[in-house]
Order: C-alpha cells, then structure tokens, then sequence
C-alpha cells in the first residue's frame, strides 16, 4: 500500500496499481510529511505545529495528536528499528519522540530551519538537513559531527541499505 499526503490536507491510501483505498485524513492545513509505523498499522504525519499518529483501521482507536514544535513542522520519520519518530521545523529544532508521542530530546536551535531527515535502518543514527548542512546524530540527539555542502537547502535524504552511507536531494 502507498501513502500519499498533499498540501490541500489530505492522506489517502493507493493499491498497487494506484487505486485509491482510503481517505484516512482531510484537514485544512498542508501536510508536509507522511511516514508508516513498522507494520503499517498507523501513520504519523505533521499538522501545522503538531504530530498526528493516525490508526489505519480505526476499530475504536483514537488518532494521537501532540505540539510538537513552536512553528510548522516540516518533516518527521519513523524508525522501524527503534520505533522513535524524529521531526524538524521551521523553528530550527528536532526532536525525539517515542511512538505515543512523548518527547525524549529537543534539539539546541540550528543555524537554519530543519528541512529534511531520516533514520539510518538500524535505528542507532539519523541523519538532519538544513541550508548547507547535514548533521549526523545518535538515537539520543547527541550530534557527533556535521558536513558542510554548498548545494542550497538539503529537502531530502536517504540511506543506503547498509546504512553506511546517505544521500541527500538539494534545491541548487
């Protein structure tokens, strides 16, 4: 199943050969980031200035919703490993979170709005991208050393399957 969001408000769920499954959400707000849980029973997705975890099936289970940051929320992930959801924002912070949306570190303020992040597949690191910089951290937020790229803002990143190494999409 493929997850798309949209800044019209809406998540909706597509088959394989992209029909469309399920509206989960429709909001008034743009939803700029979107990631599964590890069984692709719930999703989580940013809301403004907040982190929603919405049950894929409802069967009487309530959507968590949280402020996570104190301006928009640009981009979150969710690790399958650890189960830790990390987000970013305009207010130039990340954050730590468990999978009940507890928060379990707050980031000191960057030099630049947090625009892109990810976790490595073990769960033990992740990656933040701002305007010119990737930043390597462990589970625990600590920072252990940062790259300096002249390339714009960093909107993407991923890691390789090994974990080893990670790719980050530019807007230059």
């Amino acid at each position: 199943t493929l997850v798309s969001a949209s800044d019209d408000g809406s998540i909706k769920t597509w088959s394989k050969n992209l029909e469309l499954r399920n509206s989960l959400v429709k909001d008034q707000s743009a939803i700029y980031s979107v990631k599964w849980n590890s069984d692709a029973s719930y999703i989580c997705y940013t809301n403004e200035n907040d982190i929603c975890i919405e049950p894929v099936l409802k069967g009487g289970l309530k959507t968590i919703k949280f402020k996570a940051h104190d301006e928009v929320v640009l981009c979150l992930d969710w690790s399958f490993s650890n189960r830790m959801i990390i987000s970013g924002g305009e207010d130039k912070k990340y954050k730590i979170w468990d999978q009940y949306g507890r928060n379990l570190y707050t980031s000191s303020i960057l030099n630049c709005v947090v625009t892109s992040l990810a976790w490595n597949p073990s769960g033990e690191y992740f990656a933040v991208g701002t305007y010119e910089t990737i930043r390597l951290c462990n589970k625990t937020g600590w920072s252990y050393s940062f790259s300096k790229v002249k390339s714009g803002g960093i909107l993407s990143l991923s890691w390789s399957n090994d974990g080893n190494t990670i790719a980050g999409g530019c807007g230059n």
